[in-house]
């Protein structure tokens, strides 16, 4: 976060663990890294969900937080990875097994696949959906990607392994049909959910709000369900159009989305704890300090009595105010905000903007990593990796004219003749 008000994400290092991968491990690494950062400038530290990483005893965070050098930090487990562990455990077990099993009898096999293909190509489907996806557990949007296609392409799949004298009474169950379309539209929401979560310079209150949102929509979603009314079901709809749905199925549905909503709050109680920070960077002016007063993180807010009384004057500002009503974003209105007059909440601001909520940048590394690592270049060092990668993801230009400037101009030698 720089004093222009302006966010980058830069890669700071890249250290290879050639041994073990141990939270002291990690730990080494992290004071390598850091040995030229001054450490009252540590804010937060975004890891994934890793045992080494999130251990309070030997993890990364717990050797952190023992450590007397660091201090007083916020540890943020990636929103983005917390969202798809969710994802993951939502899952009828009944519905996908079935599925799994013929997909994989349709794709793993040469034969199968090729035949489908040309049984597919004859019915003229258009542009529609035309081959089954296989599943990849470690990709966020597979189970969607498989479970859409293979809706998509039901009748045709009937019709193909009623060729292939292949029994699936699943196929031809109702009960499981409505399963089937209910998962599919739930995975479609949570899928719309994560790519809201993904991308580059996404700060800590726009993911937030993403959560917060999705919890009042899995609310309105248990109401469409009861009532039957299936807006935000479009598959289920589509199939019980035509006939009734048991009233177990609407209890099941009911209480599969309740436990849904159950583990968001339990998995996202630390950005429940945020949302008086993050509502007062949204919008300062409408939070009520004297009746209800006004608390924050002693890393984000260290004089507390101190913000409460800049809260009180800048409510009373009407300038900022206007300001803040015309501004495009938050960074804009809070680099505006004179830090002479309010210094304590301009910086708890710029803390709050530098937190990372995901390790969205780390993950995309990898498919960076794949190009550049490749067995081409078999003599390449950890330390080329490094600099290729920092320079592959950085968000700053070279300015090559400038860098032409510097270099000495070799001339070719010419023979007198």
């Amino acid at each position: 976060m720089f004093e222009d008000g302006v966010t980058r994400e830069e890669l700071l290092d890249l250290i290879t663990l050639k041994n073990t991968t141990r939270g002291i491990d990690i730990k080494e690494a992290f004071d390598e890294a850091l040995k030229n950062v001054p450490k009252d400038k540590l804010i937060s530290v975004a890891t994934d969900g890793a045992a080494a990483m999130v251990g309070k005893n030997v993890g990364l965070i717990g050797l952190l937080k023992k450590d007397e050098s660091i201090p007083h930090f916020i540890p943020i487990h990636c929103i983005v990875h917390r969202e798809h562990l969710i994802a993951k455990h939502f899952n009828f077990e009944h519905v996908f097994t079935p599925v799994f099993k013929i997909v994989n009898f349709i794709r793993t096999n040469a034969k199968n696949h090729r035949q489908f293909k040309n049984f597919i190509d004859e019915l003229d489907l258009g542009e529609q959906i035309n081959d089954l996806s296989l599943y990849c557990i470690v990709r966020w949007l597979s189970t969607y990607d498989v479970l859409n296609r293979f809706v998509v392409l039901l009748k045709p799949i009937i019709a193909f392994l009623d060729e292939k004298k292949q029994s699936y009474p699943q196929l031809k169950d109702k009960d499981w049909i409505y399963d089937l379309m209910f998962f599919t539209d739930t995975m479609e929401h949570l899928k719309k959910l994560n790519l809201s979560l993904q991308g580059k310079d996404k700060n800590l209150s726009e993911l937030s709000q993403s959560i917060f949102s999705f919890k009042r929509k899995l609310q309105l979603f248990q109401k469409d369900i009861i009532e039957k009314t299936f807006n935000h079901f479009p598959l289920l709809k589509k199939v019980v159009s035509e006939s009734d749905i048991p009233p177990a199925a609407i209890l099941n549905y009911k209480t599969k989305l309740n436990n849904l909503l159950n583990d968001f709050d339990e998995r996202f109680v630390d950005l429940s704890v945020l949302k008086p920070a993050i509502a007062f960077l949204l919008n300062p002016f409408e939070i009520d300090v004297i009746n209800n007063g006004f608390t924050m993180d002693k890393c984000i807010l260290p004089e507390a009595a101190a913000g409460e009384l800049e809260l009180l004057e800048m409510q009373e500002d009407q300038g900022l105010q206007i300001f803040h009503k015309s501004s495009k974003s938050i960074n804009e209105f809070w680099k505006c905000v004179p830090a002479t007059k309010y210094k304590n909440f301009k910086n708890a601001a710029y803390r709050l903007l530098s937190i990372f909520g995901s390790t969205y940048d780390i993950e995309s590394l990898f498919s960076t990593l794949k190009f550049i690592k490749s067995k081409f270049r078999s003599k390449l060092t950890n330390q080329h990796l490094k600099e290729l990668i920092r320079s592959s993801i950085s968000n700053y230009q070279p300015d090559f004219k400038k860098l032409v400037t510097t270099v000495q101009i070799h001339v070719p030698c010419t023979s007198n003749e």
